[in-house]
């Protein structure tokens, strides 16, 4: 996830994994031009693409990860870019 902040991509399609700390999205995403998978981390972030999926809206295009410095911790946070 920290390799994508200030990146914009598209979010193809994620599948949901059981990782080291619990449920999370791996995402098959479009960076540059380039397919590439990616960990997307994040409790907000989880949130976030768990909406984007029950509401059958992905692919997503012009998406950036950021920090969100106003929320305790600094969560990573999807935005349209």
């Amino acid at each position: 996830t920290n390799e994508l902040i200030g990146k914009t991509f598209t979010i193809n399609d994620v599948r949901k994994v059981n990782g080291m700390h619990g449920d999370t999205y791996i995402g098959d995403l479009t960076l540059d031009g380039v397919p590439v998978e990616a960990w997307l981390g994040g409790s907000v972030v989880f949130r976030q693409l768990t909406a984007l999926v029950e509401a059958d809206e992905l692919p997503r295009e012009n998406v950036t990860i950021v920090r969100d410095a106003d929320q305790w911790g600094e969560p990573f946070v999807l935005q349209d870019a």
